[in-house]
């Protein structure tokens, strides 16, 4: 039996559908037609899925990394905060380093640590100035800033038994000159910005 008599024996059995065209053409087109549907959703899968594994690690990174906080050496239950006078927001945690004569802190957006105490040091974390500095004859400070007029900046002393005073920086513009004074207004201790 060749192919146009299996044909003809199929055409004795199967009646011809009605309203359908009965080309051959047709047939194929409609196929062709129903191979894009599903190229269209792996496609669409293979995207979704690379997102997902592309997006995977930073979403474990946020929800395993442990958020800013005071270092492990912290005294935690003498922890002392500084808090900005007219938002409200913490500056800066401080607390006895454990085992050492010196301070933990945690800056907000800018740093953490523990350093031991030297008695007229000064340490500048970042700029604009913002820092701490253990000299007890520091009770105020201030900044020149570049589009000139001195202006003064907080100073948070906090008392026994960490003995170190925060200043934090202004949010009045580029600063040129820090300056830490004492009680008589002299200058104690003095840091340059820029050129």
């Amino acid at each position: 039996m060749n192919e146009a008599e299996l044909f003809d024996a199929c055409d004795a059995y199967v009646a011809p559908f009605r309203g359908e065209p009965e080309a051959w053409e047709d047939v194929l087109r409609r196929a062709r037609s129903r191979r894009r549907l599903p190229r269209r959703r792996i496609v669409v899968g293979l995207l979704a899925a690379v997102a997902v594994l592309g997006a995977a690690p930073a979403l474990a990174v946020l929800l395993l990394s442990r958020p800013p906080r005071l270092p492990d050496g912290a005294d935690r239950a003498q922890i002392e905060v500084a808090l900005d006078p007219q938002s409200g927001r913490i500056l800066a945690q401080v607390a006895p380093w454990r085992g050492h004569d010196g301070i933990c802190y945690f800056v907000p957006s800018v740093r953490a640590g523990c350093v031991r105490r030297t008695p007229r040091s000064t340490v500048i974390l970042s700029s604009p100035p913002m820092g701490f500095t253990f000299y007890s004859r520091i009770v105020s400070a201030r900044v020149l800033l570049v589009g000139g007029g001195w202006r003064r900046i907080v100073l948070h002393w906090f008392g026994p038994p960490l003995d170190v005073a925060f200043f934090f920086p202004p949010r009045l513009g580029d600063v040129r000159v820090l300056q830490l004074r004492d009680r008589h207004g002299r200058v104690v201790g003095q840091s340059l910005y820029g050129p």
